[in-house]
């Protein structure tokens, strides 16, 4: 209990978190469980990363969350290039405001195929930009999740974030990036949930 308490402190007191949020206020999700694919990072820690995306992204009553393991061994180049293309476009805020449909992005038989190869998935979650790193004594977090309407291609939301913890030790990696796939989950729901 002593311990709990020490770590949920440390998290609490050492901790900054930053978000930036874009909402596409216009969409609405159909009122049916929905299939999301997670696009699997990759940044080093690929066991890490599959298993902590799987444990914080839980199916819920309306959305089912894809195995990430299944999706990183399932894509296929074609999909690889696809997903590249989106990345490598970098929205201003007031860009996001129009709502960008993946259609300007990617064509009509693009957005089919990738449905496809993601399992059929009705929704995307893909973390555009995900960095960790350390210095000074600290672990530095930020990232950029994008959330897509596979179905439409419509653009559900973009949430950007960052995150410190004040260490450096074995494990503030993972702890970081814990803290980053959380928010985006929170925020996620909450968004769900409306």
């Amino acid at each position: 209990m002593k311990t709990k308490f020490w770590i949920l402190a440390f998290i609490v007191f050492s901790n900054v978190s930053f978000g930036q949020k874009v909402l596409n206020k216009e969409y609405t999700f159909l009122d049916k469980e929905l299939k999301v694919a997670i696009i699997p990072l990759t940044n080093g820690m690929t066991t890490f990363n599959d298993s902590i995306s799987n444990d914080i992204f839980k199916s819920t009553v309306s959305l089912k969350f894809l195995e990430v393991e299944k999706t990183r061994t399932e894509l296929n180049d074609e999909s690889t290039d696809i997903l590249k293309r989106i990345a490598s476009e970098k929205y201003k805020k007031r860009d996001l405001k129009n709502y960008p449909n993946l259609n300007t992005l990617i064509s009509t038989s693009d957005l089919k195929n990738l449905k496809e190869n993601l399992q059929n998935a009705d929704l995307l979650l893909f973390p555009i930009e995900f960095n960790i790193k350390q210095s000074a004594g600290m672990t530095f977090g930020n990232a950029i999740f994008r959330f897509y309407d596979l179905n439409t291609g419509d653009f559900i939301h973009q949430y950007e974030t960052s995150f410190n913890v004040n260490t450096t030790e074995n494990g503030s990696k993972q702890m970081v990036t814990a803290l980053l796939l959380l928010e985006e989950k929170e925020y996620l729901i909450k968004q769900k949930g409306k």
